[in-house]
């Protein structure tokens, strides 16, 4: 059960840019599926409810099912994710998260100083504008007040794509 809930963990913040502290506050009932695709409810930064949600592909939906139907008949008010030790069936910390998101990013070999698990949500960001998605729709997915919040991570994708560098010529024939 706890290898699909952290399966799903990864996936959340990768897949979707969610917010550990989105994670932290998520329940059960806050998941739907609504024409083939899942649907996250999400209690964001400085808000009361869970009045935004993000889009879940579905193998991420899938996953999100899997996990649910592992747990013993859970009530929508449950915390979606829990703890397993010390605190079995706790609501898992947001520091919870981070560990568990850490540990998988040294298994993968990509763990460095400044590769934590909040970048995930950073490579969020980045993948989606690579491949194609608007700035409005990026924004919207990471759920910025401001798209200027959002604009960061298109002057970092351009840059890398197309920076002067590419243009000094001498490495060039």
């Amino acid at each position: 059960m706890f290898a699909v809930r952290d399966a799903l963990l990864v996936s959340l913040i990768l897949g979707s840019g969610t917010r550990l502290i989105e994670l932290h506050r998520a329940n059960v009932g806050d998941y739907v599926r609504k024409e083939g695709v899942g649907l996250l409810y999400l209690q964001g930064k400085g808000r009361e409810a869970a009045d935004s949600f993000v889009v879940l592909m579905p193998e991420v939906a899938n996953l999100v099912e899997q996990y649910l139907s592992m747990s013993k008949t859970p009530s929508p008010r449950q915390a979606m994710f829990t703890a397993r030790k010390p605190n079995k069936g706790a609501r898992l910390s947001v520091r919870g998260i981070q560990k568990i998101v850490t540990d998988y990013l040294k298994k993968a070999g990509v763990k460095r100083k400044r590769v934590t698990a909040y970048s995930l949500r950073h490579s969020a960001a980045t993948l989606a504008l690579q491949n194609g998605a608007s700035l409005m729709a990026v924004r919207d997915m990471l759920r910025h007040r401001s798209i200027s919040t959002t604009q960061r991570y298109e002057h970092l994708t351009r840059r890398i794509e197309d920076g002067a560098e590419h243009y000094v010529g001498i490495f060039h024939r």
